[in-house]
C-alpha cells in the first residue's frame, strides 16, 4: 500500500508529505461531513498527479482543521 506511510505521517503530524506516486510535495488533505451528527469521510491526495487515498467512515466531531475541498477528479488508489 503506497499511501500507508503517508497515513502514519498524517496521523502524527497533520501533514501528508511527499506523494508516493510522483514525489511531489504538493499534497493535501480534506474532510467532508455528511451527517448532522458529525460523521463523514476524508482523503489525502496529490494536487499534481491527482492520486489519493480515501478515508471512509470518519468521525469528524473532534476535527478542527477540515483541510481543503476534496477535488472531484482524484483517482483513489491503494
Amino acid at each position: 500500500m503506497r499511501w500507508q506511510k503517508k497515513l502514519l505521517c498524517f496521523a502524527e503530524n497533520n501533514t501528508v508529505g511527499k506523494c508516493p506516486y510522483c514525489s511531489s510535495q504538493n499534497t493535501a488533505f480534506g474532510y467532508r461531513k455528511i451527517t448532522a451528527e458529525g460523521y463523514g469521510y476524508g482523503a489525502i491526495f496529490c494536487k499534481d498527479c491527482r492520486k489519493g487515498y480515501f478515508l471512509d467512515r470518519a468521525d469528524l466531531r473532534q476535527i478542527k482543521n477540515m483541510g481543503e475541498n476534496i477535488p472531484e477528479d482524484i483517482s483513489f488508489t491503494d
